[in-house]
């Protein structure tokens, strides 16, 4: 994965990353963007995880309201 970007003072940062350090930088990167785990994940799966994320769905909310 090639990144480009910004830095604080507005100037250019290149590198390249894969392995250990691709994975997390594509995960910021999909979050930067609006992008969850969830989304990437195959309909067979969310339906087998149902229970699970609308149990965190449910935990999430009531953090948010505490």
């Amino acid at each position: 994965m090639e990144v480009k970007a910004l830095n604080q003072e507005g100037k250019l940062v290149e590198f390249r990353c894969g392995g250990l350090l691709g994975a997390p930088s594509s995960t910021k990167i999909d979050h930067l963007n609006g992008i969850l785990f969830i989304d990437r994940m195959s309909k067979e799966s969310k339906e087998d995880l149902r229970p699970e994320l609308e149990a965190l769905q449910a935990e999430t909310r009531a953090a948010l309201k505490a």
